[in-house]
């Protein structure tokens, strides 16, 4: 689009192209104007990143798809690619396939997949991407590319309240079914100078280069629920200790541990975890909420885990 000149603006599809962004997230409007302007830094700013990875969760039908149809005619056809095997096409064996894209769309990616997700925050995040391909050695090279994941899963993704590369964003069904809309848009997408008018909203928004990072994220109910259902065991139990309603509670290392592992059993999780990996998981969560050792907390003091 950045090539199309010679054009009438018309702006029915970007009327709509927006209604498509609000259903998406469930007509919130901060976060469609949070949506739109990640959408607008991938096209204003080919050569940087925004740190963002925005995850599109709805039933199927509501406008996902058509979405990435709307940013494959801004961009182009090869600068958004849709893979559902992240595993195998970004940070697996045959990546080549992702090196010259701007937006690479995980589809349908459920938690197994992104049992990787160390490697996949630093795509997020870092300019630069090891390719892999068959038969040829492996390089390093620049890497603006920025990822959305859509899915219909409840629960897609592993994250946490540590999480600050992901917005997760929950649609709503108001055009499923809707046969009308969904030919409308097809038609606007065969028109060029509506595509044009699209493009131009978003590559003249009033956005930086360092807008994103300086742009608060919004923390979604969807976001809230997904950290909710993603805790460990090892949270839930230091949960519980704060909970316990005794004058004083004073633990080693040991008990600590058969306490985590009753309370475990209680869970039925199947969770498994080493007295190592316990302690320093349990660190973490006293850190995080600046606990220091051998400082008290309510009635509770862990000792030993240093």
């Amino acid at each position: 689009m950045e090539n199309v000149t010679d054009y009438i603006p018309n702006d029915e599809a970007l009327i709509d192209l927006k209604k498509i962004i609000r259903a998406l997230v469930s007509d919130n409007e901060e976060q469609a104007v949070y949506f739109e302007k990640w959408i607008a830094h991938a096209i204003k700013f080919p050569d940087r990143k925004s740190g963002i990875c925005p995850v599109l969760i709805s039933i199927e039908g509501c406008g996902k798809g058509t979405l990435l149809k709307y940013l494959k005619k801004m961009l182009g056809n090869q600068k958004v690619y849709e893979t559902g095997k992240p595993e195998r096409d970004v940070w697996g064996q045959f990546n080549a396939i992702i090196e010259d894209a701007k937006i690479i769309v995980l589809d349908e990616v459920g938690q197994k997949a992104m049992a990787e997700r160390g490697q996949f925050k630093n795509l997020v995040t870092e300019p630069t991407i090891t390719i892999n391909q068959k038969g040829v050695k492996s390089y390093e090279k620049s890497f603006y590319g920025e990822f959305i994941l859509t899915t219909n899963k409840e629960n897609p993704v592993p994250i946490n309240r540590d999480n600050r590369r992901m917005v997760i964003f929950e649609g709503n069904d108001r055009y499923k079914n809707d046969t009308v809309w969904w030919d409308r848009n097809d038609e606007h997408l065969l028109d060029e100078a509506k595509m044009k008018t699209c493009y131009e909203y978003f590559k003249n928004m009033d956005i930086t280069e360092k807008t994103m990072f300086s742009l608060p994220k919004p923390v979604t109910k969807a976001e809230k629920d997904l950290i909710e259902t993603n805790r460990s065991p090892v949270d839930l139990f230091h949960e519980h200790l704060l909970t316990i309603n005794e004058p004083v509670l004073e633990l080693t290392k040991l008990t600590l541990f058969e306490r985590y592992t009753e309370f475990e059993t209680t869970l039925k999780t199947g969770y498994q975890i080493s007295k190592a990996n316990f302690s320093l998981k349990f660190k973490k969560l006293k850190m995080r909420i600046g606990i220091h050792k051998n400082l008290w907390v309510k009635n509770v003091c862990a000792i030993g885990l240093s």
